[in-house]
């Protein structure tokens, strides 16, 4: 499975069963009778219908009921809410309207109510997202699933690299789009580079993942599905053919280009065999000249769509080689014979595009999405020889097997790595077939680091990524281990921030954490498995500043204690739980965009950090 970092999190959706105010006895089991009959809502008495007095192509519809009751309407351009609403309608003809009433009982619905335009109104039809569905007035344009089967039986797909995203059902339009999109400026996440997510409306609630179905061909069968046609001739029209061309459906659409909405009418959208939507009110996502994104927001499942010329005519992008450094293959064979190899505490895995160059830029351990943390322990403990115990043999771990190096750059492990968890619990070092992408060498010749990648395949067998393992060079000479600072923030929602250093030895040291919300609720720091090694492990905070500039908190003014294993030396800044500090602490940590801790560390003290 592709590994895609766009998304901000998972979420569980699911229907809440409520309590409700009425009582659950043995007469009791309906609903109650609602409060107001269908036939009491009738136009001119509940509500009223009106073209406008300017351009008789807006309608606009108004209740007339008390203000107390909640309104609905359906109308040619999906649903609306609210006692008010306009709809701007470009083609002539006959259209229905619905309005309805929240009860006691549920909504109540009137009759449709028919009304007519007269008119084509070209204004309504000029706006750009209407060229980039249709083509323009008097054109079409036809559109297919990011997904084919070809001559050859091979699967292809081009810009969204599959037929579907999943998305929180509540997305649309200004989650990916910023305000100042135009005909000719694109500003959205897929063509804007880069892409400034804070000019959109991006509620910190909502996710979507970018699956490709080169690692999740189970979202639906590889096939042609057809064709979906869009046209702006004598009205707006759609048309649902199959892959061989043969109508299986024709209807109408709207475009809302205000509220960003395509509704069908007497068609369905295409569809893939295994994710159908059943749904005519779909959110507009994303559209360019070429792409569209469309998705039922009852679903949370984009249907992806390119146009057909863009499909036929498009070309994956050459494969980028690997370029190794000269001389690395002679340095790195002869310095397997003296050297190990240990994983780098700081980013011991990403992903790599086929040119060798990392997807995420992994500085750090906190810089890794929750899903794929690295397994401390084992980036602690894992050990590779590539010359043990004698040439043409090899351990990582406690896995030995035979290993053969070429030239090129492809590694083979006749035993693998031993399956062991690396990143949460979906990355592990697995594998027996890699190819060196990268490979660092020092001012003396010799390989520093390299990253060992584990080819990933589509459906077709074809390498589209790797995933890679980093190896920095171990002579075996006796290290200092490294102690992790991790300075945490977090708001009253406990989104948290870090900050990040490392220490091996007795000093003064400097950690900061950037701040995302000034409203701060906990603040603490951790010195991971420090006391493991050193029981009497000290450290005294020296200052505290907010934005460079010192609070005056001291060092008896934190807590001391242990951290969430009992290895690891916690100092409490700020304890939302303790009564008696927090009112002090609060106030002078409130607003700022950075905090600053300078402090000193003594590995071996005269006195244990837990004491009786």
């Amino acid at each position: 499975m592709t590994k895609s970092f766009k998304y901000l999190s998972y979420m569980l959706v699911g229907a809440a069963v409520a309590a409700t105010a009425w009582s659950c006895t043995d007469e009791d089991y309906n609903m109650p009778e609602p409060n107001i009959s269908s036939e009491e809502l009738v136009e001119g008495v509940a509500f009223s219908v009106e073209h406008d007095a300017q351009n008789p192509n807006i309608i606009h519809l108004t209740s007339l009921m008390p203000e107390s009751y909640q309104v609905a309407w359906i109308t040619p351009q999906g649903r609306k809410t609210g006692s008010t609403a306009s709809l701007s309608i470009p083609f002539d003809g006959t259209y229905e309207v619905q309005m309805g009433v929240d009860t006691r009982g549920g909504y109540v619905w009137s009759e449709p109510y028919s009304f007519t335009i007269d008119e084509f109104c070209a204004d309504f039809v000029e706006h750009f997202l209407w060229t980039r569905i249709s083509g323009g007035v008097g054109q079409s344009k036809t559109w297919q699933f990011d997904l084919g089967v070809l001559d050859d039986g091979t699967v292809k797909t081009t810009c969204w690299t599959g037929p579907h995203w999943f998305f929180t059902p509540t997305y649309t339009w200004d989650n990916l789009h910023a305000a100042n999109e135009t005909e000719s400026t694109y500003a959205n996440f897929k063509d804007s580079d880069p892409w400034e997510a804070a000019s959109a409306i991006t509620p910190s609630d909502e996710w979507y993942w970018a699956a490709d179905y080169a690692g999740n061909s189970w979202m639906c069968t590889a096939q042609n599905y057809g064709y979906i046609t869009f046209d702006l001739i004598n009205g707006a029209n759609v048309t649902v053919t199959d892959a061989d061309g043969n109508v299986v459906g024709k209807g109408t659409y709207m475009l809302d280009t205000d509220a960003h909405t395509v509704t069908l009418s007497d068609v369905y959208p295409l569809e893939s065999t295994d994710t159908r939507t059943h749904e005519r009110f779909l959110q507009l996502l994303y559209l360019s000249d070429d792409a569209m994104m469309l998705m039922a927001p009852s679903e949370g499942v984009s249907l992806n769509y390119v146009t057909k010329e863009y499909f036929e005519n498009y070309v994956a992008p050459t494969p980028t080689v690997i370029t190794l450094p000269e001389g690395w293959y002679d340095a790195f064979t002869t310095q397997i014979k003296y050297s190990s190899w240990a994983l780098d505490e700081n980013a011991p895995f990403d992903w790599y595009d086929l040119g060798g160059e990392a997807k995420n830029g992994f500085e750090s351990l906190s810089s890794y999405p929750a899903e794929f943390a690295p397994v401390r322990d084992v980036i602690d403990s894992f050990n590779m020889n590539l010359c043990d115990p004698a040439a043409g043999q090899y351990t990582a771990g406690d896995v030995t097997g035979a290993v053969t190096i070429s030239p090129k750059g492809t590694v083979n492990l006749s035993e693998g790595l031993g399956g062991i968890a690396l990143g949460g619990s979906l990355v592990r070092l697995e594998g027996t077939d890699f190819n060196i992408i990268t490979v660092t060498m020092d001012d003396a010749g010799r390989v520093e680091s390299f990253v060992l990648g584990l080819p990933q395949t589509d459906v077709n067998g074809t390498v589209y990524e790797y995933l890679g393992y980093k190896f920095v060079a171990d002579y075996g000479v006796e290290k200092k281990t490294k102690y992790r600072c991790d300075l945490a923030y977090a708001n009253g929602d406990f989104v948290f921030d870090h900050g990040e250093l490392y220490f091996d030895s007795d000093g003064q040291y400097s950690i900061t954490v950037n701040i995302s919300d000034p409203a701060i609720y906990l603040l603490y720091f951790d010195i991971f498995k420090v006391l493991g090694d050193h029981p009497n492990f000290s450290l005294t905070i020296n200052d505290i500043k907010l934005d460079g500039n010192s609070t005056g908190i001291t060092d008896d003014d934190v807590e001391k204690t242990v951290g969430d294993d009992a290895k690891d030396a916690r100092r409490y800044i700020l304890n939302p739980w303790n009564p008696v500090s927090a009112p002090v602490i609060t106030p002078k940590l409130t607003g700022g965009t950075s905090i600053t801790v300078d402090f000193t560390a003594q590995l071996d003290s005269a006195t244990p950090w837990v004491t009786e």
